[in-house]
């Protein structure tokens, strides 16, 4: 509260001029004071109709006496607009020092902000980093399958080759197909220069050799 006080007294709003204590009663008057805020005033006008009801002298004192009013009125309008001033001056003082806590606030939660985003965006890499680990694991896990059908496959069919029977039935040559179909689907998976389909061509071209080639037959 910017109100002053004096001594004892009560306090007062501020002013910049001392008030007057003025009573004006413009019933009293011999003219209409409203004449002079119409757009369409006119001095020679407003002055036949003050003289029908007073004199010249009569006038000047009530002219004199309405300036004095106005100027009472000023002084009292410019007093309060001068303690609203200050008024307002004043709570632009705690304004600007809310705003000071608001921006301080704000940078708090902006900083509190980046720092949990930086959180979430590593959390994130972290993440996705184990997504494509697991990724490499997961196809890492049907290459060791592929490799150990393949293997299970040749494996078969070399116990075959070395109980190749007398005659050959129906059932070995079955046998000795699904071996050959099977290691075949995996060997497309598998490098060619790898181990495992060096072992398969080797296997494979003693199918073609002439004695398994006319036992096949």
């Amino acid at each position: 509260d910017l109100r002053m006080s004096t001594g004892g007294r009560e306090p007062v709003s501020p002013r910049i001029f001392a008030p007057s204590s003025l009573v004006f009663d413009d019933s009293q008057l011999c003219f209409n004071k409203n004449h002079f805020g119409r757009p369409d005033f006119n001095v020679q006008r407003f002055m036949n109709l003050a003289r029908r009801r007073a004199g010249l002298k009569q006038i000047q004192q009530d002219l004199r006496l309405y300036l004095k009013s106005v100027q009472h009125s000023m002084i009292e309008l410019i007093n309060d607009d001068y303690a609203d001033f200050v008024h307002l001056s004043s709570n632009l003082v705690s304004l600007q020092s809310s705003i000071d806590k608001i921006e301080n606030d704000m940078n708090t939660i902006w900083t509190e902000f980046e720092s949990s985003t930086s959180d979430a965006v590593q959390t994130a890499e972290r993440v996705e980093s184990f997504c494509v680990e697991l990724s490499q694991n997961r196809a890492s896990q049907i290459e060791i399958r592929h490799r150990i059908s393949f293997l299970s496959a040749l494996q078969r069919l070399s116990n075959l080759m070395k109980n190749i029977p007398e005659t050959i039935s129906a059932l070995w040559l079955e046998k000795v197909s699904s071996c050959l179909v099977d290691a075949s689907s995996y060997k497309e998976k598998l490098a060619k220069d790898s181990r495992e389909c060096k072992m398969f061509n080797k296997k494979y071209s003693k199918l073609e050799s002439p004695p398994c080639t006319i036992l096949l037959r």
